[in-house]
């Protein structure tokens, strides 16, 4: 299998774990066993006998050598984060090649949009996700973030002795093959999707307090709302037209480049917003 990552890369996802049981001051057995890294001695969880111990290594190469294995297209990586001192991780990849959607977006009207599929890859150390593989795609126009695709796909396992990686790979695999025919027609049907302004202040009004406060501010650089005063006071209005894709990508583009916002919060309030899109 072909070595495609950086050293950095490689230093954030595959240091060495092991696990122990832990004693109590006592010295009596507490029934559950401690990780830790290796390297840096970091205490990573404590988790029940029954938890299956995945490494972060372990998951990531299986993943990729069975995509190897039934020829998907080549995949490099897009981040490799970790957080707790390394006891989770959450590494997206993109697949070589993109996707046409056919439409033009609201902010470039002369150039066509475009998606790379890819996937995302979760575990921890400390009980807090389950291993999971799920579809991912890159916008490339405008250098739009990132997209989430947990309705077409999203396989998880828990920690558990039997639970098998390759068969959640597999399952990936047969849905990836349809992916083009499901997801293009989505996006084309948000594209006709005009955004109504009541619509609009809703969906803003149903996030939290600082994502709304970034999205608007989004929006009005980009023309696409501003500020007008009204009778009760300075209200919201649209500058433009706004399909529901324009308006998604708006609000995963905040997501993508908020800055000090936590791997958790994207992860979580990306899946949210996908929901809503129905993507």
């Amino acid at each position: 299998m072909v070595d495609i990552f950086t050293p950095e890369q490689k230093t954030a996802f595959s240091f060495p774990v092991k696990r122990e049981k832990l004693m109590n001051p006592a010295g009596k057995d507490t029934g559950c066993d401690t990780i830790y890294r290796l390297d840096s001695g970091m205490n990573l969880g404590v988790v029940s006998r029954e938890y299956e111990l995945v490494s972060h290594k372990s998951l990531i190469t299986t993943v990729l050598k069975q995509f190897e294995e039934n020829k998907l297209p080549k995949v490099e990586p897009v981040k490799i984060a970790v957080s707790n001192e390394g006891g989770r991780l959450f590494a997206e990849f993109k697949f070589d090649g993109k996707f046409d959607l056919g439409i033009a977006s609201t902010e470039n009207k002369k150039v066509g949009d475009f998606i790379a599929p890819g996937f995302r890859i979760l575990n921890s150390y400390d009980r807090s996700l389950e291993y999971s593989l799920s579809l991912f795609c890159l916008r490339l126009a405008c250098t739009n973030g990132m997209m989430t695709t947990e309705q077409l796909f999203s396989g998880s396992r828990k920690h558990l002795h039997g639970s098998r990686i390759d068969g959640m790979v597999d399952d990936f695999i047969e849905k990836y093959s349809g992916l083009e025919a499901v997801l293009i027609p989505a996006i084309r049907e948000l594209s006709d999707k005009e955004v109504t302004p009541s619509h609009l202040e809703n969906q803003l009004n149903e996030l939290p307090a600082w994502f709304r406060t970034e999205a608007i501010d989004y929006l009005q650089d980009n023309n696409l709302v501003g500020m007008e005063e009204g009778e009760e006071g300075t209200e919201l209005v649209m500058m433009k037209k706004i399909s529901e894709w324009d308006f998604y990508n708006s609000l995963t583009y905040v997501l993508s480049h908020s800055e000090g916002l936590s791997e958790e919060n994207k992860n979580r309030q990306g899946n949210l917003v996908a929901s809503t899109f129905g993507l």
